[in-house]
């Protein structure tokens, strides 16, 4: 249809359109659509873009994590939906008539379905900015014939309310672990959950993962295989106290599933990010039943054990260097002088993890241990 040849061209089109009239019905208009597209198919571009952006690309790109990916689908869902067809009908090209004022606009007016709230601020401008991210990488590879315009960058002008306010993350007071620990004893999945939480300063996505395999046939340590970062990848001492509550975990999971058999199995992974929101929520809710909703500009959420662990470990005269090593830190959070230095033995980590369970058995978080 291209030919210069007119002639050519009109008989290309008649074969064509031909074709298009032979089609079935419910597939006529995107048969039709793509075959006179100067652009890819949205959603190949969706799955190119995904994979270009997974680990050890090629083009060097930074990975995206489990999450981002996640974010970055639920913002395709909803411009899929603002543009009203179904996406096996759009083209890449089709995103540059989006107008991004309007299109913030419509996003502003969905109701989550998790939180029966619209969307937050927040929210608002996480997926627009991996719509941005997107449409920069389809113009980079010329995956669209619309270089020049920008569909989801909001123009200058009028200053905007900031985005949901940062909410500052603290740490429990004594009283707070002492109400949790006592509505949920070490013989539940979530009383393991949470003095694991606390105690090793894990994350909770570390902790779900945690398989038996990966813990000591005497319960004294595990290793955490999947973190945040390449740093989170550690072995972590676990202390007398709760050696007994792990050993009879990994006991129980092996009988259950053998060597694969998670030490915290009671809480389902999501399949896609590998994840527990069973177990975040799950948490959630004791914590507004035994403490109460956090209110204000105050998050206390399970992480906060962890926020709660380095704090007790700098009262406790614990080295930041070995801090970062025990607690699986990401290596930019360490000290230049740390590329000389090889780390804590396990000895040593013991030793150091030890420190730290005294300092909160001082401060009155162990009591209800």
């Amino acid at each position: 249809m291209a030919d210069p040849d007119p002639e050519a061209a009109m008989l290309a089109r008649d074969v064509f359109y031909d074709e298009v009239e032979r089609s079935p019905k419910e597939v006529r208009a995107a048969f039709g659509a793509r075959g006179m597209a100067k652009s890819k198919p949205l959603a190949e571009m969706v799955e190119k873009f995904i994979e270009a952006r997974a680990p050890g690309n090629a083009a060097g790109y930074t990975p995206l994590k489990g999450s981002t990916v996640n974010d970055f689908r639920t913002a395709i869902r909803y411009l899929v939906d603002n543009l009203g067809s179904d996406i096996s009908n759009l083209h890449v090209d089709d995103l540059a008539d989006v107008e991004a004022v309007a299109f913030r606009e419509y996003l502003g007016g969905i109701v989550s379905e998790r939180t029966k709230q619209p969307l937050a601020g927040a929210t608002i401008q996480k997926l627009m900015t991996q719509l941005r991210m997107f449409w920069s990488w389809t113009v980079e590879t010329k995956a669209t014939s619309h270089t020049s315009v920008e569909p989801f960058t909001l123009p200058r002008g009028v200053t905007r309310v900031a985005a949901t306010p940062k909410k500052e993350r603290v740490m429990y007071k004594p009283e707070q672990t002492s109400a949790l620990f006592e509505a949920r004893p070490q013989g539940t999945p979530m009383g393991a959950l949470m003095r694991l939480g606390l105690i090793l300063g894990t994350r909770i996505s570390e902790l779900v993962r945690v398989t038996v395999q990966d813990v000591d046939a005497d319960g004294a340590g595990l290793k955490i295989i999947v973190g945040k970062s390449e740093n989170a990848k550690r072995w972590t001492p676990i202390p007398a106290e709760l050696q007994e509550m792990v050993a009879m975990l990994r006991e129980a999971a092996e009988d259950s599933e053998g060597d694969k058999g998670r030490l915290l199995g009671a809480f389902s992974l999501d399949k896609r990010t590998g994840n527990s929101k069973q177990a975040s929520q799950s948490y959630s809710r004791l914590r507004d039943d035994v403490l109460g909703r956090p209110e204000g500009n105050v998050m206390l959420d399970f992480h906060s054990f962890r926020h709660t662990w380095r704090t007790i470990a700098h009262r406790a005269g614990v080295d930041d260097r070995d801090a970062v090593q025990l607690g699986g830190w990401s290596k930019d959070e360490r000290r230049a002088s740390e590329i000389y230095n090889h780390g804590l033995g396990r000895d040593e980590l013991r030793q150091v993890q030890r420190k730290i369970v005294d300092r909160m058995q001082t401060d009155g978080y162990l009591k209800a241990l």
